[in-house]
């Protein structure tokens, strides 16, 4: 026990390090890492022995009841393994001669088959509209799908003009295996329907990403491949102590840790848990079953272009950088031209943390937020003033699938709005409320657990971004990404910016009630998009009331919960305006507090959400967009885009998925997996002809657009 004291001890003073130090050198910090790494194996280990053996009977108590113990041989021999693998991977990791680290960073500057980007320069590219390599992209795609939408509606392929196709864009939600199992049987049942061979977009967060990843490099495309790798790799915890074998047995050795190394070497300080996460993820993710088949290319998103000749949608991987309050005011205070900081402050929630969406795709990886973007090959380069000053390869996807899900780096304030709910039925709730709404703004800028960090390939570009963006954002070098998941859940945003006709919402968060519908009409408003579909959901009556949402917490984790927790919003609207009243926080200490609003009435609460859910945008009728039947024509009578929102709904023996597919579960049998897969699958089948309708639909009304502008010009 000893030696789990030491490593106890070292993780947990080089964890506060990766912040407080100024510098510390690459092979302390791989030092610290690989230390981490035989940590967390060795506490995975003992919780699976207390575990195990806390199910057994003691026979020498004789009347069968359970003890825990362990037997402390078994105990020490597992722990002189662990300390056998992290010796190993010490001396791979020292920098010595012949050791790992020398070895891959000779090769990361010299095998140019392997980095062909070593002999490319990089530069910012200052805009906010599409770059070039994804235009040519949609054009090849449009061919592509001219033929498949022609079999979907059933018309001939003649008469469709590509400008009016539907662009369709996926959106997959975060959620760890579950959303990413949930994404993976979603994407089964829109190639079996026929709507994916339309789509031209899928965008994902957390557990989504993963998805994709693999789908764009292990299983080269295809969905058969992705679905049975995942059964496969999934069933053993990427903590588990064989996983340590891959750490230090060729060819995964080098496989997994040289992006960790090639991190390191960059010297910004910058190795974090969250890379120690993401490499750990990797090794069950994307290694393949026969090591034989081990790609290092997989490890690139900027190689996922070898798949995208327009026969599958472009995949978009998002992440988010933490913009603090503090920052937002420094920005603001040297804006001339507006008569009054505090106004307008106060229109742009001035006391609030916000984020910056960063979007990655297999060519570009940049922000609209801030007007930037490079190529994805160059991510993870050094930058001033617009340009790359050394020649690295890109950054592994192994750092990035732990970006990506690094839903623990959120901050306390987001941390205390998941577990608001399981506090509502102590008796000082309201005061732990009053006291968080408070101070709101300071838990918003604290992160338990950092975010991870990358070289800032905005460093030095003072002036040229948009404007009103805070002078860090340029003056630090390196920059903070984190889990999307802790603003918005699903992944709407980069869609907004491909202008969208329709966007099919894949729902697997861990509460489907909460629907991140207002947030997403908010960020379509800032995209200037008057035509969204306003959805009037209840959520707001749940959060006012968390101390009668608590007796039913463990029912509202599906997707058959929504229409409860509706219906619960709906009776709870009737009660008086002084309930409503004292049950609301306070905003003592806030200088722009928040404008209340009253909860919505009977007759502006949508219906009960079911498994597939259509709202249709339109200008002269905002509020009344439900369309779960469709009616075309009414569809070409408006103007706005469709939405259509497919949450994880139980069945096929599977009445509560969230339980049972916990976002901090790492582990499932095939026949979970497969049980999902094939539930997912059919929830999304469940509104095929209701969507194929929507797409005949926005066709037929592009066309006829397009028409009359032309016929106007004769």
């Amino acid at each position: 026990m000893q030696l789990f004291g030491k490593l106890a001890h070292q993780f947990s003073n080089s964890f506060g390090s990766f912040r407080r130090l100024p510098r510390l050198r690459s092979d302390v910090l791989l030092r610290i890492t690989s230390g981490s790494l035989a940590l967390a194996s060795g506490a995975a280990f003992l919780k699976s022995r207390l575990v195990s053996r806390c199910d057994q009977a003691d026979p020498g108590n004789g009347d069968g009841t359970q003890t825990s113990w362990i037997p402390f041989k078994g105990i020490k021999s597992q722990l002189e393994t662990i300390s056998e693998r992290y010796s190993q991977i010490l001396a791979e990791l020292s920098g010595e001669s012949g050791s790992l680290y020398h070895t891959v960073l000779r090769e990361s500057s010299t095998d140019l088959e392997l980095h062909p980007e070593l002999e490319w320069s990089a530069s910012v590219r200052l805009g906010t509209e599409i770059g070039l390599c994804e235009r040519a992209f949609n054009r090849r795609r449009k061919r592509k799908i001219k033929r498949a939408f022609s079999n979907l509606i059933g018309v001939d392929e003649s008469i469709i003009d590509e400008r009016d196709l539907p662009i369709v864009g996926i959106a997959a939600s975060g959620g760890g295996y579950r959303a990413m199992t949930f994404t993976t049987g979603c994407l089964l049942g829109a190639r079996n329907s026929g709507i994916l061979d339309v789509t031209s977009y899928v965008a994902g967060i957390s557990g989504s990403c993963w998805a994709l990843a693999v789908w764009y490099s292990l299983a080269d495309g295809n969905l058969d491949k992705l679905r049975s790798h995942l059964m496969s790799r999934i069933t053993t915890p990427f903590l588990d102590l064989s996983n340590l074998g891959l750490l230090v047995e060729k060819p995964t050795d080098k496989y997994l840790l040289s992006g960790l190394i090639a991190k390191a070497s960059t010297n910004t300080d910058s190795l974090s848990l969250v890379d120690i996460y993401g490499t750990l993820v990797s090794s069950r993710l994307l290694v393949p079953d026969d090591i034989s088949k081990l790609d290092f290319r997989h490890l690139k998103i900027s190689n996922q272009r070898r798949l995208l000749d327009g026969s599958l949608p472009l995949p978009i991987y998002c992440t988010i950088n933490h913009l603090l309050a503090h920052e937002r005011t420094e920005s603001l205070l040297e804006k001339k031209s507006r008569d009054s900081v505090q106004d307008f402050a106060q229109n742009q929630s001035f006391t609030s943390s916000s984020y910056h969406w960063y979007e990655l795709t297999p060519y570009e990886v940049g922000s609209e937020d801030v007007g930037a973007f490079i190529p994805t090959w160059a991510l993870g380069r050094v930058f001033e003033d617009g340009k790359d000053i050394k020649r690295s390869p890109e950054l592994s996807l192994s750092i990035l699938n732990g970006i990506f899900a690094s839903a623990f780096t959120a901050t306390l304030a987001h941390y205390y709005n998941e577990v608001k709910n399981g506090l509502g039925g102590l008796p000082f709730f309201s005061v732990v409320e009053n006291y968080v709404s408070r101070f709101e703004t300071d838990l918003a800028a604290l992160h338990p657990f950092p975010p991870a960090e990358l070289p800032n390939f905005l460093y030095g570009l003072r002036g040229s971004l948009k404007p009103a963006l805070p002078a860090s954002i340029v003056e630090g070098k390196t920059l903070g990404l984190l889990d999307a998941g802790a603003e918005l859940n699903i992944p709407y945003v980069p869609l907004y910016r491909r202008e969208c006709d329709v966007i099919i919402s894949l729902d697997a968060s861990a509460d489907s009630q909460d629907v991140w519908f207002t947030k997403a009409e908010e960020y379509a408003k800032k995209f200037g998009m008057k035509t969204w579909p306003s959805v009037k959901y209840p959520e707001s009556e749940d959060k006012k009331n968390p101390q009668d949402t608590m007796t039913s917490k463990s029912n509202k984790r599906s997707g058959i919960a929504v229409e409860k927790s509706k219906q619960q919003a709906l009776s709870e609207s009737q009660k008086n305006d002084e309930t409503t009243k004292d049950s609301t926080p306070s905003d003592d200490g806030n200088p722009f507090p928040a404008k209340k609003e009253a909860a919505p009435s009977r007759s502006e609460v949508e219906e009960p959400l079911g498994v597939c859910n259509i709202w249709v945008g339109d200008s002269k009728d905002p509020n009344n967009c439900r369309m779960d039947r469709v009616d075309e024509d009414l569809v070409m009578k408006r103007n706005g885009p469709v939405l259509i929102y497919i949450p994880l709904t139980p069945g096929e023996g599977l009445e509560d998925p969230s339980e049972l597919w916990s976002t901090w579960n790492f582990a499932y049998t095939p026949d979970q997996t497969n049980q999902l897969m094939s539930l997912s699958e059919k929830n999304f089948r469940t509104g095929e002809k209701e969507m194929v309708k929507v797409l005949r639909s926005i066709w037929k009304r592009k066309r006829d657009q397009r028409l009359k502008v032309e016929n106007s010009r004769k």
